[in-house]
């Protein structure tokens, strides 16, 4: 009996914290606090590095072009990210860890991060790992939303080129 209440109350927090099928893991790890942010898709959250899901940011050097005139969009995207969070604890399942930094889908509330990222125009979706926020990401761009209102490098490729990355280019996916 126990462990049927047990999976009803995780099924209705699974559908509170936005319907995630995370819980379809026990192993799945949970982290939760508040964020610090580093940049447009990375924060910390109780000395744990997340680096979030299924999207890419500007970096924070990195510039945009709108229209002849240069603007800071990694920047922007770092600063929009925190205004937006706040101090706000956020929910997030961690899906790995690689590179000393977990990789994670977050939600602050009932709100998707990526999702309200990649809507805002402030981050790419990741359409290589996951096909989740493709349609925020062509509603921004419909829109010139945010960093598409401007030309500029896909994230992947901006580092590759400014942080003395000597290899070939990155592949699209």
């Amino acid at each position: 009996m126990f462990i049927k209440i047990l999976t009803v109350f995780a099924a209705a927090i699974g559908v509170l914290y936005g319907g995630w099928t995370m819980l379809a893991s026990a192993s799945d790890e949970l982290i939760a606090g508040p964020a610090t942010i580093i940049d447009g898709d990375t924060f910390d959250i109780r000395g744990d590095r997340v680096r979030l899901f299924g999207i890419d940011a500007p970096e924070r050097g990195q510039v945009c072009d709108y229209n002849g005139t240069k603007w800071l969009c990694g920047s922007k995207s770092a600063l929009d990210l925190a205004d937006w969070i706040g101090q706000a604890t956020i929910v997030c399942r961690r899906r790995g860890k690689p590179y000393e930094r977990s990789i994670a889908s977050c939600m602050k509330g009932f709100a998707d991060i990526g999702r309200w990222s990649v809507s805002q125009g402030l981050s790419i979706a990741e359409t290589c790992v996951s096909r989740s926020y493709v349609a925020e990401q062509e509603r921004a761009r419909a829109d010139l939303t945010g960093i598409w209102s401007s030309t500029f490098m896909f994230p992947k490729l901006w580092r590759h080129e400014h942080q003395h990355d000597s290899g070939p280019p990155p592949a699209s996916c």
